[in-house]
Protein backbone atom coordinates (compact mmCIF):
# COMPACT_ATOMS: atom_id res chain seq x y z
CA UNK A 1 0.00 0.00 0.00
CA UNK A 2 1.18 3.51 -0.80
CA UNK A 3 2.24 5.43 2.32
CA UNK A 4 1.62 9.13 2.87
CA UNK A 5 5.31 9.89 2.29
CA UNK A 6 5.26 7.98 -1.01
CA UNK A 7 2.06 9.77 -2.02
CA UNK A 8 3.68 13.16 -1.35
CA UNK A 9 6.91 12.31 -3.19
CA UNK A 10 5.09 10.87 -6.22
CA UNK A 11 2.39 13.50 -6.61
CA UNK A 12 4.05 16.66 -5.31
CA UNK A 13 7.72 15.96 -6.07
CA UNK A 14 8.27 19.60 -7.09
CA UNK A 15 6.77 21.04 -3.87
CA UNK A 16 7.25 18.42 -1.15
CA UNK A 17 7.65 20.89 1.71
CA UNK A 18 4.32 22.60 1.02
CA UNK A 19 2.41 19.73 -0.61
CA UNK A 20 -0.63 20.30 1.62
CA UNK A 21 -1.30 23.70 0.00
CA UNK A 22 -1.77 21.93 -3.33
CA UNK A 23 -3.71 18.99 -1.90
CA UNK A 24 -6.54 21.20 -0.59
CA UNK A 25 -6.98 22.64 -4.11
CA UNK A 26 -7.90 19.31 -5.70
CA UNK A 27 -11.25 19.41 -7.50
CA UNK A 28 -12.89 16.71 -5.37
CA UNK A 29 -12.03 18.62 -2.20
CA UNK A 30 -13.27 21.93 -3.61
CA UNK A 31 -16.54 20.33 -4.73
CA UNK A 32 -17.10 18.77 -1.32
CA UNK A 33 -16.34 22.00 0.56
CA UNK A 34 -18.63 23.95 -1.77
CA UNK A 35 -21.41 21.45 -1.16
CA UNK A 36 -20.97 21.67 2.61
CA UNK A 37 -21.09 25.48 2.55
CA UNK A 38 -24.18 25.45 0.31
CA UNK A 39 -25.96 23.14 2.75
CA UNK A 40 -25.00 25.40 5.64
CA UNK A 41 -26.44 28.40 3.79
CA UNK A 42 -29.66 26.50 3.11
CA UNK A 43 -30.04 25.62 6.78
CA UNK A 44 -29.52 29.30 7.63
CA UNK A 45 -32.56 30.11 5.48
CA UNK A 46 -30.84 31.14 2.24
CA UNK A 47 -33.19 29.36 -0.16
CA UNK A 48 -33.77 29.50 -3.91
CA UNK A 49 -37.16 31.18 -3.43
CA UNK A 50 -35.44 34.34 -2.13
CA UNK A 51 -34.28 35.01 -5.71
CA UNK A 52 -37.84 35.68 -6.91
CA UNK A 53 -38.06 39.05 -8.64
CA UNK A 54 -40.49 41.75 -7.54
CA UNK A 55 -43.11 42.99 -10.00
CA UNK A 56 -45.20 46.06 -10.83
CA UNK A 57 -48.82 45.91 -9.69
CA UNK A 58 -51.33 48.79 -10.08
CA UNK A 59 -48.50 51.11 -11.02
CA UNK A 60 -46.39 50.38 -7.95
CA UNK A 61 -43.63 47.96 -7.03
CA UNK A 62 -45.07 44.82 -5.52
CA UNK A 63 -42.76 42.82 -3.26
CA UNK A 64 -43.43 39.23 -4.18
CA UNK A 65 -43.74 36.66 -1.44
CA UNK A 66 -40.64 34.64 -0.66
CA UNK A 67 -41.91 32.02 1.77
CA UNK A 68 -39.19 29.96 3.43
CA UNK A 69 -39.95 26.68 5.22
CA UNK A 70 -37.55 25.07 7.69
CA UNK A 71 -39.05 21.61 7.24
CA UNK A 72 -35.59 20.21 6.52
CA UNK A 73 -34.47 21.00 10.07
CA UNK A 74 -37.49 19.18 11.50
CA UNK A 75 -36.76 16.08 9.41
CA UNK A 76 -33.08 16.09 10.35
CA UNK A 77 -33.89 16.60 14.03
CA UNK A 78 -36.30 13.66 13.84
CA UNK A 79 -33.58 11.29 12.62
CA UNK A 80 -31.04 12.62 15.09
CA UNK A 81 -33.45 12.01 17.94
CA UNK A 82 -34.66 8.70 16.54
CA UNK A 83 -31.16 7.24 16.30
CA UNK A 84 -29.36 8.81 19.26
CA UNK A 85 -31.89 10.42 21.62
CA UNK A 86 -31.16 7.37 23.77
CA UNK A 87 -27.36 7.03 24.17
CA UNK A 88 -25.67 3.99 22.69
CA UNK A 89 -25.00 1.05 25.01
CA UNK A 90 -21.54 -0.46 25.25
CA UNK A 91 -21.09 -4.18 25.80
CA UNK A 92 -18.32 -6.64 25.16
CA UNK A 93 -16.41 -9.74 26.12
CA UNK A 94 -14.70 -8.20 29.17
CA UNK A 95 -16.75 -6.50 31.90
CA UNK A 96 -13.77 -4.51 33.19
CA UNK A 97 -13.09 -3.28 29.67
CA UNK A 98 -16.72 -2.23 29.21
CA UNK A 99 -16.64 -0.39 32.54
CA UNK A 100 -13.40 1.39 31.58
CA UNK A 101 -14.82 2.49 28.21
CA UNK A 102 -18.03 3.71 29.83
CA UNK A 103 -15.88 5.79 32.17
CA UNK A 104 -13.97 7.22 29.17
CA UNK A 105 -17.27 8.03 27.44
CA UNK A 106 -18.65 9.77 30.51
CA UNK A 107 -15.54 11.87 31.23
CA UNK A 108 -15.01 12.72 27.56
CA UNK A 109 -18.62 13.75 26.91
CA UNK A 110 -18.99 11.22 24.10
CA UNK A 111 -22.79 10.98 24.21
CA UNK A 112 -23.04 14.64 23.16
CA UNK A 113 -20.20 14.16 20.66
CA UNK A 114 -22.02 11.23 19.03
CA UNK A 115 -25.10 13.42 18.66
CA UNK A 116 -23.02 16.16 16.98
CA UNK A 117 -21.40 13.64 14.61
CA UNK A 118 -24.78 12.35 13.44
CA UNK A 119 -26.12 15.89 13.12
CA UNK A 120 -23.29 16.84 10.75
CA UNK A 121 -23.68 13.62 8.79
CA UNK A 122 -27.37 14.31 8.24
CA UNK A 123 -26.87 17.98 7.36
CA UNK A 124 -23.48 18.12 5.67
CA UNK A 125 -22.66 14.55 4.66
CA UNK A 126 -19.31 14.33 6.45
CA UNK A 127 -17.44 15.12 9.63
CA UNK A 128 -14.09 14.21 11.17
CA UNK A 129 -13.19 13.19 14.74
CA UNK A 130 -9.71 13.45 16.22
CA UNK A 131 -9.13 11.42 19.41
CA UNK A 132 -6.40 12.62 21.78
CA UNK A 133 -5.26 12.63 25.41
CA UNK A 134 -5.16 16.04 27.10
CA UNK A 135 -3.08 14.95 30.09
CA UNK A 136 -5.99 14.03 32.33
CA UNK A 137 -8.58 12.30 30.15
CA UNK A 138 -9.27 10.93 26.68
CA UNK A 139 -11.20 13.40 24.53
CA UNK A 140 -12.21 14.01 20.93
CA UNK A 141 -12.59 17.14 18.87
CA UNK A 142 -14.69 17.48 15.74
CA UNK A 143 -13.02 19.08 12.75
CA UNK A 144 -15.38 21.32 10.78
CA UNK A 145 -16.75 19.56 7.71
CA UNK A 146 -15.56 22.36 5.42
CA UNK A 147 -12.05 22.30 6.94
CA UNK A 148 -11.31 18.59 6.44
CA UNK A 149 -9.36 17.11 3.51
CA UNK A 150 -8.83 13.32 3.76
CA UNK A 151 -5.94 11.93 1.72
CA UNK A 152 -6.31 8.53 0.01
CA UNK A 153 -3.64 6.40 -1.64
CA UNK A 154 -3.66 6.34 -5.43
CA UNK A 155 -3.19 2.58 -5.76
CA UNK A 156 -5.62 1.06 -3.23
CA UNK A 157 -7.75 4.05 -2.25
CA UNK A 158 -6.97 3.51 1.44
CA UNK A 159 -7.02 6.39 3.91
CA UNK A 160 -3.41 7.46 4.56
CA UNK A 161 -3.43 11.09 5.73
CA UNK A 162 -5.46 14.16 6.56
CA UNK A 163 -5.18 17.93 6.18
CA UNK A 164 -7.14 20.43 8.26
CA UNK A 165 -7.12 23.83 6.56
CA UNK A 166 -8.84 27.06 7.55
CA UNK A 167 -8.31 30.83 7.56
CA UNK A 168 -8.95 32.89 10.67
CA UNK A 169 -11.47 35.70 10.21
CA UNK A 170 -9.80 37.87 12.85
CA UNK A 171 -6.26 38.03 11.46
CA UNK A 172 -6.70 36.49 7.97
CA UNK A 173 -3.93 34.00 8.72
CA UNK A 174 -4.22 30.54 7.16
CA UNK A 175 -3.49 27.40 9.16
CA UNK A 176 -2.74 23.83 8.05
CA UNK A 177 -2.73 20.88 10.45
CA UNK A 178 -1.19 17.93 8.63
CA UNK A 179 -2.07 14.59 10.25
CA UNK A 180 0.26 11.62 9.85
CA UNK A 181 -0.49 8.22 11.44
CA UNK A 182 1.84 9.05 14.36
CA UNK A 183 2.17 12.84 14.44
CA UNK A 184 0.52 16.17 13.65
CA UNK A 185 2.45 18.96 11.93
CA UNK A 186 1.10 22.48 12.34
CA UNK A 187 1.79 25.17 9.73
CA UNK A 188 0.69 28.78 9.21
CA UNK A 189 1.41 31.68 6.85
CA UNK A 190 1.61 34.26 9.61
CA UNK A 191 4.26 36.81 8.69
CA UNK A 192 3.71 36.33 4.96
CA UNK A 193 5.35 32.95 4.45
CA UNK A 194 4.36 29.35 5.21
CA UNK A 195 6.32 27.80 8.07
CA UNK A 196 6.01 24.99 10.60
CA UNK A 197 4.71 26.11 13.98
CA UNK A 198 4.75 22.88 15.98
CA UNK A 199 4.81 19.08 15.83
CA UNK A 200 2.89 16.84 18.21
CA UNK A 201 2.62 13.09 18.64
CA UNK A 202 -0.73 11.50 17.81
CA UNK A 203 -2.42 8.13 18.28
CA UNK A 204 -3.81 7.91 14.77
CA UNK A 205 -5.45 9.78 11.93
CA UNK A 206 -8.74 11.64 12.37
CA UNK A 207 -11.75 9.35 11.99
CA UNK A 208 -13.64 10.01 8.76
CA UNK A 209 -17.44 9.84 8.83
CA UNK A 210 -18.78 10.11 5.28
CA UNK A 211 -22.15 9.26 3.78
CA UNK A 212 -21.33 8.24 0.23
CA UNK A 213 -24.06 5.55 0.00
CA UNK A 214 -21.76 3.61 -2.37
CA UNK A 215 -23.05 5.44 -5.46
CA UNK A 216 -20.92 8.56 -5.71
CA UNK A 217 -17.63 10.14 -4.74
CA UNK A 218 -19.61 12.95 -3.15
CA UNK A 219 -21.23 12.89 0.25
CA UNK A 220 -25.01 12.54 0.21
CA UNK A 221 -27.32 13.95 2.88
CA UNK A 222 -31.00 13.83 3.75
CA UNK A 223 -31.01 17.52 2.91
CA UNK A 224 -29.80 16.84 -0.64
CA UNK A 225 -32.64 14.38 -1.19
CA UNK A 226 -35.47 16.68 -0.10
CA UNK A 227 -34.10 20.08 -1.12
CA UNK A 228 -35.57 20.04 -4.69
CA UNK A 229 -39.02 19.22 -3.31
CA UNK A 230 -38.79 21.91 -0.66
CA UNK A 231 -37.73 24.44 -3.32
CA UNK A 232 -40.80 23.52 -5.37
CA UNK A 233 -43.02 23.71 -2.29
CA UNK A 234 -41.73 27.17 -1.34
CA UNK A 235 -42.02 28.47 -4.91
CA UNK A 236 -45.59 27.20 -5.29
CA UNK A 237 -46.76 28.54 -1.92
CA UNK A 238 -45.14 31.93 -2.60
CA UNK A 239 -46.82 32.23 -6.00
CA UNK A 240 -50.12 31.03 -4.55
CA UNK A 241 -49.92 33.74 -1.90
CA UNK A 242 -49.28 36.40 -4.55
CA UNK A 243 -52.18 35.10 -6.63
CA UNK A 244 -54.57 35.23 -3.68
CA UNK A 245 -53.54 38.77 -2.77
CA UNK A 246 -53.54 40.29 -6.26
CA UNK A 247 -56.37 38.39 -7.95
CA UNK A 248 -58.72 37.25 -5.19
CA UNK A 249 -58.74 39.51 -2.14
CA UNK A 250 -57.62 42.61 -4.06
CA UNK A 251 -59.80 42.56 -7.21
CA UNK A 252 -59.65 44.91 -10.21
CA UNK A 253 -62.57 47.26 -10.97
CA UNK A 254 -63.62 46.93 -14.63
CA UNK A 255 -66.07 48.89 -16.79
CA UNK A 256 -67.78 47.73 -19.98
CA UNK A 257 -69.34 50.54 -22.01
CA UNK A 258 -69.11 54.32 -21.48
CA UNK A 259 -69.33 56.50 -18.40
CA UNK A 260 -71.68 59.51 -18.76
CA UNK A 261 -69.61 61.71 -16.53
CA UNK A 262 -65.97 61.13 -15.66
CA UNK A 263 -65.33 61.54 -11.94
CA UNK A 264 -62.77 64.09 -10.85
CA UNK A 265 -60.47 63.91 -7.89
CA UNK A 266 -61.66 60.51 -6.68
CA UNK A 267 -59.15 58.99 -4.28
CA UNK A 268 -58.17 55.38 -4.77
CA UNK A 269 -58.87 54.84 -1.05
CA UNK A 270 -62.35 56.44 -1.16
CA UNK A 271 -65.69 54.63 -0.92
CA UNK A 272 -69.33 55.68 -1.35
CA UNK A 273 -68.98 57.52 -4.68
CA UNK A 274 -71.69 57.20 -7.35
CA UNK A 275 -70.91 56.82 -11.05
CA UNK A 276 -73.29 57.54 -13.92
CA UNK A 277 -73.09 54.84 -16.57
CA UNK A 278 -74.60 54.70 -20.04
CA UNK A 279 -77.50 52.34 -20.67
CA UNK A 280 -76.27 48.72 -20.97
CA UNK A 281 -72.94 49.44 -19.29
CA UNK A 282 -71.62 47.38 -16.42
CA UNK A 283 -69.07 48.09 -13.73
CA UNK A 284 -67.86 45.21 -11.54
CA UNK A 285 -64.94 43.84 -9.60
CA UNK A 286 -63.16 41.00 -11.36
CA UNK A 287 -61.58 38.26 -9.26
CA UNK A 288 -59.79 35.09 -10.24
CA UNK A 289 -61.12 31.79 -8.97
CA UNK A 290 -58.72 29.16 -7.68
CA UNK A 291 -59.25 25.47 -8.24
CA UNK A 292 -59.07 24.32 -4.62
CA UNK A 293 -59.07 20.60 -5.43
CA UNK A 294 -56.17 20.88 -7.88
CA UNK A 295 -54.12 22.96 -5.44
CA UNK A 296 -54.80 20.54 -2.59
CA UNK A 297 -53.96 17.50 -4.72
CA UNK A 298 -50.67 19.03 -5.84
CA UNK A 299 -49.60 20.07 -2.33
CA UNK A 300 -50.63 16.74 -0.80
CA UNK A 301 -48.61 14.85 -3.41
CA UNK A 302 -45.59 17.08 -2.82
CA UNK A 303 -45.74 16.49 0.92
CA UNK A 304 -46.20 12.74 0.56
CA UNK A 305 -43.31 12.52 -1.89
CA UNK A 306 -41.12 14.46 0.56
CA UNK A 307 -41.98 12.07 3.41
CA UNK A 308 -41.34 9.06 1.15
CA UNK A 309 -37.94 10.32 0.02
CA UNK A 310 -36.90 11.43 3.51
CA UNK A 311 -38.22 8.10 4.88
CA UNK A 312 -39.95 9.68 7.86
CA UNK A 313 -43.36 8.58 9.19
CA UNK A 314 -46.04 11.04 8.06
CA UNK A 315 -47.56 10.86 11.56
CA UNK A 316 -44.59 12.88 12.83
CA UNK A 317 -45.95 15.94 11.02
CA UNK A 318 -49.60 15.30 11.83
CA UNK A 319 -50.50 13.80 8.47
CA UNK A 320 -52.14 10.67 9.91
CA UNK A 321 -54.58 9.80 12.65
CA UNK A 322 -52.82 7.62 15.22
CA UNK A 323 -55.67 7.19 17.69
CA UNK A 324 -55.87 3.64 19.04
CA UNK A 325 -52.97 2.44 16.89
CA UNK A 326 -51.40 -0.81 18.05
CA UNK A 327 -47.71 -1.29 18.81
CA UNK A 328 -47.35 -3.47 15.70
CA UNK A 329 -48.89 -0.77 13.50
CA UNK A 330 -46.54 1.86 14.91
CA UNK A 331 -43.54 -0.37 14.14
CA UNK A 332 -44.80 -0.76 10.57
CA UNK A 333 -45.12 3.03 10.25
CA UNK A 334 -41.50 3.35 11.36
CA UNK A 335 -40.16 0.66 9.00
CA UNK A 336 -38.84 3.19 6.47
CA UNK A 337 -37.25 5.22 9.24
CA UNK A 338 -35.54 2.02 10.39
CA UNK A 339 -34.08 1.53 6.92
CA UNK A 340 -32.62 5.03 6.88
CA UNK A 341 -31.41 4.71 10.47
CA UNK A 342 -29.72 1.39 9.70
CA UNK A 343 -27.54 2.98 7.04
CA UNK A 344 -26.41 5.76 9.36
CA UNK A 345 -25.85 3.19 12.10
CA UNK A 346 -23.33 1.40 9.85
CA UNK A 347 -21.50 4.66 9.15
CA UNK A 348 -21.39 5.52 12.85
CA UNK A 349 -20.38 2.01 13.94
CA UNK A 350 -17.42 2.01 11.58
CA UNK A 351 -16.20 5.28 13.07
CA UNK A 352 -16.91 4.27 16.67
CA UNK A 353 -14.92 1.05 16.23
CA UNK A 354 -11.94 3.08 15.01
CA UNK A 355 -12.38 5.35 18.04
CA UNK A 356 -12.31 2.35 20.36
CA UNK A 357 -9.04 1.13 18.84
CA UNK A 358 -7.44 4.52 19.47
CA UNK A 359 -8.79 4.55 23.03
CA UNK A 360 -7.24 1.10 23.52
CA UNK A 361 -3.84 2.49 22.39
CA UNK A 362 -4.05 5.38 24.86
CA UNK A 363 -5.13 3.10 27.72
CA UNK A 364 -2.21 0.79 26.95
CA UNK A 365 0.22 3.68 27.50
CA UNK A 366 -1.47 4.24 30.86
CA UNK A 367 -0.84 0.62 31.84
CA UNK A 368 -4.33 -0.67 31.06
CA UNK A 369 -4.09 -3.53 28.57
CA UNK A 370 -6.54 -6.00 27.05
CA UNK A 371 -6.14 -9.14 24.98
CA UNK A 372 -6.31 -8.87 21.20
CA UNK A 373 -9.52 -10.89 21.06
CA UNK A 374 -11.40 -8.69 23.54
CA UNK A 375 -13.74 -6.16 22.02
CA UNK A 376 -16.38 -3.50 22.67
CA UNK A 377 -19.81 -4.05 21.18
CA UNK A 378 -22.08 -1.11 20.26
CA UNK A 379 -25.85 -1.24 20.65
CA UNK A 380 -28.12 1.49 19.27
CA UNK A 381 -31.40 2.16 21.07
CA UNK A 382 -33.84 3.65 18.57
CA UNK A 383 -36.56 5.91 19.96
CA UNK A 384 -39.57 4.00 18.68
CA UNK A 385 -42.74 5.20 20.46
CA UNK A 386 -43.70 2.53 22.96
CA UNK A 387 -45.33 2.55 26.37
CA UNK A 388 -42.84 2.10 29.23
CA UNK A 389 -44.95 -0.70 30.67
CA UNK A 390 -44.67 -2.67 27.42
CA UNK A 391 -40.89 -2.26 27.36
CA UNK A 392 -40.51 -3.31 31.00
CA UNK A 393 -42.79 -6.32 30.49
CA UNK A 394 -40.74 -7.47 27.48
CA UNK A 395 -37.47 -7.01 29.39
CA UNK A 396 -38.85 -8.83 32.41
CA UNK A 397 -39.97 -11.79 30.33
CA UNK A 398 -36.59 -12.05 28.61
CA UNK A 399 -34.76 -11.76 31.96
CA UNK A 400 -36.94 -14.41 33.60
CA UNK A 401 -36.35 -16.72 30.63
CA UNK A 402 -32.61 -16.44 31.25
CA UNK A 403 -31.95 -14.72 27.92
CA UNK A 404 -30.67 -11.47 29.47
CA UNK A 405 -28.38 -10.51 32.33
CA UNK A 406 -29.37 -8.05 35.07
CA UNK A 407 -27.12 -5.22 33.91
CA UNK A 408 -28.52 -5.31 30.36
CA UNK A 409 -32.02 -5.28 31.85
CA UNK A 410 -31.16 -2.16 33.85
CA UNK A 411 -29.43 -0.45 30.91
CA UNK A 412 -32.38 -0.96 28.55
CA UNK A 413 -35.10 -0.13 31.06
CA UNK A 414 -36.74 3.27 30.36
CA UNK A 415 -37.20 3.68 34.12
CA UNK A 416 -33.45 3.66 34.83
CA UNK A 417 -31.86 7.11 34.87
CA UNK A 418 -28.37 6.24 36.14
CA UNK A 419 -27.20 2.71 35.38
CA UNK A 420 -23.96 2.86 37.38
CA UNK A 421 -25.57 4.10 40.59
CA UNK A 422 -28.28 1.43 40.37
CA UNK A 423 -25.67 -1.31 39.86
CA UNK A 424 -23.64 -0.05 42.84
CA UNK A 425 -26.71 -0.06 45.08
CA UNK A 426 -27.68 -3.56 43.94
CA UNK A 427 -24.17 -4.86 44.62
CA UNK A 428 -24.37 -3.36 48.12
CA UNK A 429 -27.66 -5.09 48.78
CA UNK A 430 -26.30 -8.51 47.79
CA UNK A 431 -23.13 -8.24 49.91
Amino acid sequence: MQTLEQYINNKYYDNVSEWFTEEVKKSEHINNVSKVLNNKDYLKGIHKVLNREDMTYKGETYNTRKTVFQTAKAIINFFNGYILAKPISLGGSNEKMVKEYNQVYRLGGYDKLNHDILDRLLKLGCTYEYVYYDGSRIKSKLIASEDGYPVYSEDTGEYIGFVEYYTSDSNKVSYWNVYHPNKVEQYSDEGGHIHMVDTKASFGLPIVYENKENISDYNITVLDDIMPLLDEFEDFISKLGDSLYTNSINPILTLTGAMLEMPKGVSADACGFMFNLDNGCEMKYVTASIDYNSVKLYLDNLKQMMYDIAEVPSIIFGQSNVANVSETSIKMMYSKANNKASWYRYVLEEGFNQRHEIIKKILLLQGVSYNAGEYINIEFNYSIPMADTDVVNNLSKQYNDGAMDKQTYIELSPLTKNVDSVMVRLEGVHK
